[in-house]
């Protein structure tokens, strides 16, 4: 799966949900083979993700592109690959438990 791809399945998710709370913008890195950066920031409540670089981001989330796909098909939840050491979270990580959820 593509970046571009995994940006439009995570989108499906969110793409009608209003986000409470602060504006946020998280930039995510997957590494491992094809992999790639994405971003997803909500601004007045809205979310908006695309397949690119953000350089003002809180968040910054790195971890190997297969455990997202694992991630996004259930096979392992975000708390586990966090406790496991195999994603990296740069930032307030309350904050990214809040997207973590966002996207369940």
């Amino acid at each position: 799966m593509s970046i571009d791809q995994i940006v439009k399945r995570l989108y499906s998710k969110v793409e009608h949900t209003m986000v409470p709370g602060p504006d946020f913008a998280f930039q995510f890195h997957l590494t491992g083979a094809d992999g790639g950066d994405f971003y997803a920031k909500s601004t007045d409540g809205r979310v908006e993700m695309a397949a690119e670089s953000l350089e003002d981001y809180q968040i910054k989330v790195t971890l190997a592109k297969q455990d997202l796909m694992d991630l996004l098909d259930g096979k392992i939840d975000a708390m586990s690959l966090y406790f496991q050491g195999k994603v990296r979270i740069e930032g307030d990580i309350a904050l990214a438990m809040k997207l973590a959820n966002l996207f369940r």
